[in-house]
């Protein structure tokens, strides 16, 4: 009995058909039939197999060529990886989609393409993919070989056998960056829509809302899931005629725009006006499929037009009323400007009469001078007995008093010169660098006297390493003169004057100070102090002398340097007297 070999049934049922087909052939005598029987079988079954290998090659080769076609035309990259990223294998998409050629790709670490800003991530996910065997999906930023991004959306799977879990791996990515960018868009659009100042909603061609925003909800009170699916004219209220309606629908049936300023009605039945737009929303078609509805909240705007109106009827009431008083007006006007002709005519009298009276006090001025210093030069001779004794005491105190009354009625007339000479614009300073410690020291020396006899102490307050000040040596001192001796002829025994002197911060001038403790003024005596002749404690019974020009000459010397002085004072509680001189070159 010949064993037959195994195979396969249908195969060898074929190859003994076809040696049937065949015919038998004589055999010698001395070899087994059934052996060469089986031979014969199992040749043709071997001859079948190879046609069959033959047509499944044939078969394989259709199927790859179809397979490679479809692997390279696939819309998406496809990748084969080794586990360290080098790819072993890419379709033509993936190359096209990385800016490079298949050939350049292959062998390459894809790493190279991921933006920086990727990397870490993309290098724990290549390792989710290799170490944990899952496939992973992520999206990544991938830089071509010119320099452009784009976004991909990738998926990772490792490929594995017994011998090696991991060997390759697989990496199936899209360009999703047109995806992003219209995500990003329709976020945008969302987040402008739903953060609008004004009510929107949209309803379908049906009038069925079907979105409303935010505002919507928070102007209306109406919630998102009470609006959507109802009408727009949940906010319809009375007061609008209906036939307004009628015509909104009208319009934007016809694929109109509309816009209204009406009355709506909120959940709660309340009222507010708002300026309403619709327009359609269009398919590609042009069919008309939803409408856009905005609600701007104008109820303060019609307050305030209300307002308007009434202010406007108020006004046209009172521009009557104005018309008829320009009337009266243009008559008092023509009145008025007689007058006024006439009091041009007595301002330049006036005017006139105060130079003649300054010039007058001038030439009188001058004119008193000369005998006066005579006077008094002579009864200083006679004091001192210069010719020979006088005999009498009593005439020798006579002429002291003489001398002493007419150097204080030449004080007066030198000031009244000096003012009239200001008055006229004709007086003049001669400028020079003064010394403030020298210039203190020699004004101190005339008032220490009259001060000690008074029960005045005498206060000095200067800045160190004060800087000369660019002025009239004689003028100045004559300022400070008069400010000192005014504060000590005002303050009772007991009081004090306090001179100081500071340099003035930021602009470098220079700033005197004298402040007493003495009667000071209110704000009448203040304003009369500062008047020609102005004398604060006035009438025959005064108690102090004085022509009441001190103050005023003194400020118009001050303002001769470019300077200012301001008076602080209060009745009871002294008076600060503050002189300001700028910087000069």
């Amino acid at each position: 009995m010949v064993r037959k070999p195994p195979g396969n049934q249908r195969l060898r049922q074929a190859a003994e058909a076809r040696l049937k087909k065949g015919g038998k052939k004589n055999l010698p005598s001395a070899v087994n039939p059934e052996l060469v029987q089986e031979l014969r079988v199992h040749q043709v079954e071997l001859e079948l197999q190879n046609e069959e290998l033959q047509e499944s090659q044939v078969r394989l080769e259709h199927l790859y060529d179809e397979y490679s076609g479809l692997y390279d035309s696939a819309p998406a990259g496809y990748l084969t990886l080794a586990p360290d990223g080098l790819v072993r294998k890419a379709n033509q998409t993936a190359a096209a989609m990385l800016g490079v050629g298949r050939d350049s790709l292959l062998g390459t670490k894809l790493s190279r393409f991921v933006a920086p800003g990727d990397q870490d991530a993309f290098y724990k996910f290549r390792r989710a993919v290799c170490d944990k065997a899952q496939q992973q999906s992520h999206d990544f930023t991938f830089v071509r070989l010119d320099g452009a991004a784009l976004i991909v959306h990738a998926v990772g799977r490792a490929v594995g056998n017994a011998r090696r879990p991991v060997e390759v791996w697989n990496l199936v990515f899209t360009d999703i960056s047109e995806l992003v960018r219209t995500r990003g868009q329709l976020a945008l659009l969302s987040k402008a829509i739903n953060q609008n100042v004004d009510a929107i909603l949209i309803a379908d061609a049906a009038g069925t809302i079907t979105y409303v925003n935010q505002r919507f909800t928070e102007l209306t009170g109406y919630s998102w899931a009470e609006a959507v699916g109802s009408s727009p004219g949940i906010l319809k209220s009375s007061e609008t005629p209906r036939s307004v309606y009628e015509a909104m629908w009208r319009t934007i049936r016809a694929g109109g725009r509309w816009r209204a300023d009406l009355m709506d009605r909120r959940k709660d039945g309340s009222r507010f006006w708002a300026h309403v737009t619709i327009s359609p929303i269009r398919d590609d078609d042009g069919t008309v499929s939803h409408f856009v509805m905005t609600h701007e909240d104008i109820t303060e705007r019609k307050r305030l037009e209300g307002q308007v109106e009434e202010t406007k009827r108020q006004l046209l009431h009172y521009v009557g009323e104005v018309e008829r008083a320009r009337s009266r007006a243009t008559a008092q006007a023509d009145s008025l400007v007689t007058m006024a002709g006439e009091l041009s005519k007595q301002k330049e009298i006036a005017e006139q009469a105060n130079r003649a009276k300054s010039e007058m006090l001038a030439n009188v001025s001058h004119e008193l001078r000369t005998p006066l210093n005579a006077i008094i030069g002579f009864a200083d001779m006679m004091r001192h007995e210069i010719l020979g004794p006088i005999g009498v005491e009593k005439y020798r105190s006579y002429t002291t008093d003489i001398v002493a009354s007419g150097l204080h009625l030449l004080e007066i007339i030198n000031d009244i010169l000096d003012i009239s000479a200001i008055e006229a614009g004709k007086a003049t300073i001669e400028k020079e660098a003064v010394k403030i410690d020298s210039l203190v020291n020699s004004v101190l020396t005339l008032v220490r006297d009259c001060a000690r006899l008074g029960g005045v102490a005498l206060r000095v307050d200067l800045e160190t390493e004060l800087r000369p000040v660019m002025a009239d040596p004689r003028r100045l001192k004559q300022v400070l003169l008069n400010l000192l001796t005014n504060a000590v002829k005002f303050t009772p025994s007991g009081g004090s004057v306090t001179l100081k002197a500071f340099a003035s911060n930021p602009d470098g001038g220079l700033v005197f100070q004298i402040a007493d403790t003495g009667v000071g003024m209110d704000e009448a005596g203040l304003a009369k102090a500062m008047q020609p002749f102005g004398q604060v404690d006035g009438g025959l019974n005064r108690m102090h002398e004085g022509t009441g020009l001190g103050l005023p000459l003194t400020r118009a010397l001050i303002e001769l340097h470019g300077g200012s002085l301001a008076l602080e004072s209060a009745l009871g509680r002294g008076t600060t007297v503050s002189v300001y001189l700028p910087k000069m070159a």
